[in-house]
């Protein structure tokens, strides 16, 4: 699924693509695809573009956003399914697999370009920025490919101890973060060079990354003791244990025996720990958790972190 300004995009599993009008919900066409249509759907507004898979290759449909009308198929010179497909700001249509990338003009169907990647993608590495392309292949080193000519411009220093494939970048204030077993790094998208990198943070396992306008929130998940986790890296001076929520012995031991969620949110070219702020009201949060056992609220820098299971509810700033 996909969207314009006014229109909704979405695609069955039976291969039909159709246009639904925001304003009243008609649905303004719906056609038929052949290769049918895949998991990757975007659109710049005037085109769509979907994956398909034909005679064992990767195949783009474009399609004429206002008629409905599919205008062309690109086959691409690959043997591995799409992994990303959007357009980029100069209007060419990006379309990434696990070994090659590929520009596509999308008025014409014209490939500009094809790169052929140094090694099988990480795939949850791919980040596209304003300019360029940015892909792992090892999961220790980060590609730069430029949008305009394929070229690789460069390869960054290693961000990992060692190859891994938990990789993940996202593109924060022009800045990209990484983050991988342990190991979380920013770096200069235009010169590759590591902005700061933390090693060998036992808080960190499995990160996920939420880009925000102005900072990186990162999540943090293990088994064990959150406590310990969560202050592990820091000074002794400043880990102070939380108070769990209920207070009974079962509790506390049910607690250290389940897995346990820790957010921070960073500045990205910095790394500077900022306020996690939230809508969500702390006390209600207390008395919401109390009825479910084993769930807690954990204080981390001026914040309360809430937890349910190894789900995150929500995290709000303490009054």
């Amino acid at each position: 699924m996909t969207a314009a300004p006014a229109h909704l995009f979405a695609a069955t599993s039976h291969g039909e693509l159709f246009a639904i009008r925001l304003t009243d919900g008609h649905v303004e066409w719906r056609i038929a695809t052949s290769p049918r249509v895949g998991t990757r759907l975007t659109t710049d507004g005037t085109w769509i573009a979907y994956s398909g898979w034909e005679e064992r290759r990767a195949v783009v449909g474009l399609v004429d956003a206002a008629t409905g009308v599919l205008s062309r198929q690109v086959a691409l010179a690959s043997e591995r399914p799409l992994q990303m497909l959007t357009f980029t700001d100069d209007g060419y249509l990006l379309a990434v697999t696990t070994t090659t990338a590929h520009a596509i003009e999308p008025r014409d169907g014209t490939i500009v370009w094809t790169a052929r990647l140094s090694g099988p993608a990480v795939v949850t590495s791919i980040c596209v920025g304003p300019d360029a392309l940015f892909v792992s292949t090892d999961g220790v080193r980060l590609d730069r490919i430029d949008l305009l000519t394929g070229r690789l411009d460069w390869t960054s220093p290693p961000l990992a101890p060692a190859a891994n494939q938990s990789m993940r970048c996202r593109w924060v204030n022009d800045v990209l973060v990484c983050a991988g077993d342990e190991t979380m790094a920013a770096v200069d998208p235009a010169s590759g060079a590591i902005l700061w990198e933390a090693r060998d943070l036992r808080w960190s396992d499995a990160a996920s990354l939420i880009g925000l306008e102005d900072s990186v929130v990162v999540v943090t998940s293990g088994d064990g003791d959150p406590d310990n986790a969560a202050n592990a890296d820091r000074p002794a001076a400043e880990a102070q244990p939380p108070a769990p929520v209920g207070g009974k012995a079962a509790e506390e031991d049910a607690r250290k025996s389940q897995r346990w969620l820790v957010v921070r949110r960073l500045e990205p070219r910095s790394g500077r720990e900022l306020p996690i702020s939230g809508a969500a009201d702390a006390a209600e949060a207390e008395r919401t958790l109390r009825h479910e056992r084993g769930d807690g609220v954990y204080v981390r820098n001026g914040g309360l972190l809430i937890r349910s299971g190894t789900t995150l509810t929500g995290y709000v700033n303490s009054p």
